[in-house]
């Protein structure tokens, strides 16, 4: 499966700490990078290895992030092989 990536811009919120959890539909945690784009701004990335519903957790300076948990369905996966050269992908819906 791809990467799946989320944006978040926490520049207007202060200083604080961004901390992430992503869990897939079978409960468990996935592995998840958080980088600093510019100062307040972040990028998460993850690799889902399941399709389905994933929980994304994400709390700026121990507060939650709109108030509750981010939820991202992974519905179909693409597969493009040309030549020998695959490409692996997901169509991503996202729900607040």
């Amino acid at each position: 499966m791809g990467t799946g990536c989320i944006s978040v811009d926490a520049r207007e919120a202060g200083e604080g700490t961004l901390d992430v959890s992503i869990t897939d539909p079978n409960g468990q945690p996935l592995t998840c990078e958080v980088a600093t784009d510019v100062e307040g701004a972040y990028g998460i990335s993850y690799i889902p290895t399941v399709p389905g519903m994933h929980r994304v957790d994400i709390y700026f300076h121990g507060q939650p992030v709109a108030g509750k948990p981010l939820t991202v369905f992974l519905q179909v996966l693409i597969t493009i092989c040309l030549n020998g050269i695959c490409l692996n992908g997901t169509k991503s819906n996202w729900w607040l």
